[in-house]
């Protein structure tokens, strides 16, 4: 094959794959059906040189799951392997069969999707046929690596994990949430895999099977690196690779071990058939269904813990002492003593009815080892995954032994407490609505640690077990990080609502009040709240979400936090709380109200507190303005009690980093504050004979993308058969899909990709045909839609099939006619007699869920006054429309993807005429829009008050206000 033929065949695909989003399927016109041109591509494979080859492969790399799909359709998957495994260069055959092996990892879920039994028994012989050659003595090494790396992609696509390197995070985290559409294929694959294991880990030369482009390898170069500490030359990148390829192999062969051999692909019910108590966590589950269960009796022995094979014991250990200085050498360490505690647990020898006691005890050794390697950890990569390996580890410690007391407990608490410090100096200085997580695993441990000290019955000394890792000193913050305290905050906040008269929960909140005044918090707060630039502007506003969580902590303490209290009271007249921070000055004194300890003040400190607050107050917005009055009023006169002031503040400068930092840490479910949004419910959108429900699965890859899965469900509910039914989806709006997307996309910039398009990839078809539709069945088709703006996007499905009386019909124009058409079938319709029957459902509008999630940092916690001053503070442009006309119900509205934020009972109201309020986060992660229903219970809803942080997305959504308000209240 000459070179320039190769070159084209290169060019044509890439210039296809191109052309997707612009022009569709209509991008092909005179070159041929794309699968002709993939094969016809594919077929110059075999004759192309090393160059050339390489260049193919990296195009066929860079296919969409869908265009691969319709070559996996035109030509046998096995065929391709083969073809790839055989290729006339030996040097071509490791990266042709990888590239194969890793298109059809990212291709199963369009195959499953597709309902095409035949090609997805065929894709599961092509995996066969993949990984029957790591158990062959007579395929050479490099596809034996190959084919290694095919199972590495199909590993790392269900732990569905980033960075990759960080899979053992994902068996420990208990809110993780695997790619399951991959485990039905693992199970499937389980029998193959099952004599390959032994040669994963026990072979010699399993380290050579770990190729450079290992999924399990982190990136430690200075590519990959920030600038400054931490960065790695290429020469000790080379010099750690032998530890990380041997602890690789080892790690491979570990995972496949869990998934096969300890349940990890399945999980069983307990005895009396109803479903165990789970957490969360893939490791903790199996754990428990081992040893019988949390609730099991300690003098009832469990189940034996499943024998860990010894080749695999020993080469996590060899890995876990590998020599080498280097940051590679040094994650390999770490990972491999992790995967020895993951695998103790694994098999069942740790957890209840296990000794805890013991120094050996797996949990807390392998924690206690990172926390040592990660005092001198100076890559930002190594010292995440060491932080949120500790953090997992040891938040299942007092999972699996709820009931421990004594030196185990407390030697839980002195790591919790140290991984804690070690983890905050790692976090982010500010955050997004998408939150890290290294955030939640570290609320997730405070939450732990907090509980373990309520257990211990004691009155927690906080100075002394944090005393290593923030110094001794009593006075000043002394290094105090705000988000220490914050955490600290939520776990006491969520012992205390889960138990509000517990002597143990309210002993560690009170202290925890107390010695974070005691350090300094509120000064610390006062002198960041006026920063600019630097550490301190960035830590501002995580102080004031710490302060306002230490506030919350306090008034749950209500009587029994005499310690809490007088701290506060006394950090009242702090001088740089007063100068620099008026804002968190008021929280302060409207909280002291609400304890009713505003006497304890001296009346000299009150005034000027009130002066304070007075001078501030003028410059504020009307709604603040008047919340400020109260408190002022408050202040100079505390025996007259009124109901609660309490409310969360901030200044202009911090006011939104606050919220988000809230928002971080709320106590919401995962999946409203998470990377996946919830789905909304299926939506019918025709009736018989064939039912059509629609429905909008939303996931949020990155800022500014919506990656939208439309499930369309087809249901056949009469006794008839319907023959060649077409299934067709269209995009509708003003400005979307098409010619007018792009023109939205030309007036925002030139080369922004279109508000609107659907998933990338010429080969997906826009109209579905079913070949049959018998009595009673379904069908199911699938469309993904990328939206990347707020638009007002409606779905049209249009349903179409064979203008010949179904078989099955008894009418007498029917009796006697062939089933299925020909001659003897008569039409539906005598006027002109189409060959199809064509329908369009009526248009279904796009939910607002797709575009928001709720926003959790208005009210998490609450305060005394509504709508949130917050509120006002973090979204100053604002909007009032009159929405009389589309009597909307602000009692019955919820509009999808947005937080209703409840008013406290005998709360004050900071807006006249608020009714109802919600508050949601937008695509971009940072831009908050909120919406204030506002009228009178006599006349209703009379207008929308719209607010938001971003003059541009309140103007997008102003533009169409009438499409989002009657969407939503349908």
């Amino acid at each position: 094959m000459q070179r320039s033929e190769a070159k084209s065949a290169v060019l044509l695909i890439l210039s296809r794959i191109s052309e997707s989003e612009s022009s569709g399927a209509e991008g092909l016109s005179g070159a041929g059906t794309l699968p002709e041109l993939l094969q016809s591509a594919w077929g110059a494979l075999g004759g192309a040189d090393e160059a050339d080859a390489s260049a193919l492969l990296k195009a066929f790399a860079s296919l969409a799951p869908e265009d691969f799909v319709r070559l996996l359709e035109a030509a046998s998957p096995e065929q391709l392997v083969r073809n790839a495994a055989d290729h006339r260069l030996p040097a071509v055959r490791g990266l042709a069969l990888q590239t194969v092996g890793a298109a059809l990892v990212r291709a199963w879920p369009c195959v499953t999707a597709g309902q095409n039994e035949h090609l997805r028994d065929a894709v599961v012989e092509a995996f066969r046929s993949i990984f029957g050659r790591l158990s062959s003595d007579e395929c050479p090494v490099e596809l034996k690596a190959a084919a290694a790396a095919v199972l590495d992609a199909l590993l790392a696509a269900h732990l569905a994990t980033e960075p990759r390197a960080f899979a053992p995070i994902a068996l420990l985290h208990v809110g993780w949430h695997f790619a399951s559409i991959y485990a039905t294929l693992l199970v499937e694959l389980s029998h193959d895999l099952l004599p390959v294991l032994p040669r994963l880990y026990a072979a010699q030369d399993s380290a050579r099977l770990v190729l450079r482009s290992c999924v399990w390898i982190p990136g430690l170069d200075t590519a990959s690196a920030p600038s400054g500490a931490g960065q790695q030359s290429r020469g000790e990148v080379e010099a750690d690779w032998p530890a990380l390829a041997s602890e690789s192999a080892a790690f491979r062969g570990a995972l496949v071990w869990i998934l096969l051999h300890c349940g990890g692909l399945g999980r069983r019910d307990s005895e009396d058939g109803q479903p165990q108590r789970r957490c969360g966590s893939l490791i903790y589950d199996l754990v428990q269904e081992v040893v019988g269960g949390p609730q099991q009796n300690s003098e009832i022995p469990g189940q034996s813990a499943i024998e860990v094979p010894a080749d695999l014991q020993a080469a996590l250990r060899r890995a876990s002492e590998a020599a080498g200085q280097g940051t590679g050498a040094r994650f390999a360490r770490c990972r491999a003593s992790l995967m020895l505690a993951v695998v103790e647990l694994a098999r069942g020898a740790v957890g209840p009815g296990r000794p805890e006691a013991s120094e050996e005890e797996p949990v807390l050794r392998a924690a206690e080892a990172m926390a040592q390697a990660c005092q001198g950890a100076t890559h930002p990569l190594l010292q995440h995954f060491l932080v949120e390996s500790m953090c997992s580890l040891v938040f299942l410690w007092p999972l699996l032994y709820p009931r421990t007391l004594g030196a185990p407990l407390d030697r839980f608490t002195r790591l919790a407490a140290g991984s804690l410090v070690l983890g905050v100096r790692v976090a982010p200085p500010t955050v997004t609505a998408a939150v890290p997580r290294v955030v939640r695993l570290l609320a997730l441990l405070a939450s732990a640690l907090v509980q373990a000290l309520a257990r211990a019955g004691a009155v927690p000394d906080l100075q002394a077990l944090f005393a290593k890792e923030l110094g001794s000193s009593a006075g000043g913050a002394g290094g105090l990080p705000p988000l220490l305290v914050a955490l600290l905050c939520c776990g006491c906040l969520a012992q205390l609502r889960a138990e509000p008269s517990g002597p143990g929960g309210l002993s560690v909140a009170d202290a925890v009040v107390t010695w974070s005044c005691q350090r300094g918090a509120l000064a610390e707060a006062g002198r960041t709240s006026g920063s600019q630039q630097g550490a301190a502007a960035a830590a501002a506003g995580c102080w004031n979400a710490a302060l306002w969580l230490l506030l919350a902590v306090a008034k749950l303490l209500a009587s029994s936090g005499e310690g809490a209290i007088a701290a506060l009271a006394e950090g009242l007249a702090t001088p740089e709380l007063l100068a620099a921070d008026p804002a968190a000055t008021t929280m302060l004194a409207a909280a002291m109200w609400d304890f009713d300890a505003l006497g304890r003040v001296p009346a000299g400190t009150r005034e000027k507190v009130a002066q304070a607050l007075r001078a501030s107050g003028s410059s504020e917005p009307q709604e603040i303005a008047r919340y400020v009055d109260l408190v002022v009023q408050a202040v100079r006169s505390p025996q007259q009690r009124q109901p609660s002031l309490g409310a969360h503040l901030g200044g202009t400068g911090v006011c939104l980093q606050s919220v988000l930092w809230l928002h971080s840490l709320s106590q919401g479910s995962p999946e409203s504050t998470g990377s996946d949004a919830i789905g909304e419910p299926s939506v019918s959108l025709s009736g018989p004979p064939l039912m059509i429900y629609a429905r909008f699965i939303p996931k949020w890859p990155r800022p500014g993308v919506c990656h939208v899965v439309l499930r369309i469900d087809i249901y056949n509910v009469t006794g008839l058969t319907y023959r060649n039914v077409t299934v067709g989806l269209s995009v509708s709006r003003s400005c979307a899909v098409g010619a007018s997307g792009r023109s939205a996309a030309n007036r925002s910039g030139r080369g922004q990709e279109p508000a609107c398009s659907w998933a990338e990839g010429l080969g997906r078809p826009c109209d579905r045909t079913i070949d049959t539709m018998p009595c009673r069945t379904s069908a199911t088709v699938w469309r993904d839609l990328r939206l990347r703006a707020l638009a007002p996007v409606s779905l049209t499905v249009r349903l179409g099939y064979e203008n010949i009386a179904p078989e099955g019909a008894t009418s007498p124009a029917t009796a006697g006619a062939t089933p299925g058409g020909g001659g003897g079938g008569d039409a539906w319709s005598d006027d002109e007699e189409p060959e199809q029957l064509q329908f369009a459902c009526h248009p279904c509008a796009l939910p607002l869920s797709v575009f928001f999630r709720p926003f959790h940092g208005f009210d998490d916690p609450a305060g005394s006054a509504f709508p949130p001053p917050m509120l006002f503070l973090a979204c100053p442009h604002v909007r009032a429309v009159s929405v009389a006309e589309l009597a909307l119900d602000p009692e019955a509205w919820r509009p999808p993807g947005f937080r209703r934020l409840a008013a406290p009972a005998g709360c004050r109201q900071t807006s006249a005429g608020a009714m109802a309020c919600f508050a949601g986060v937008a695509l971009d992660e940072q831009s908050l829009l909120c919406l204030i229903c506002r009228g009178t219970e006599s006349g209703g809803c009379q207008s929308l008050e719209v607010r938001s942080n971003s003059e541009a997305l309140l103007g997008e959504f102003l533009e169409h206000l009438a499409f989002w308000v009657l969407s939503s209240a349908t």
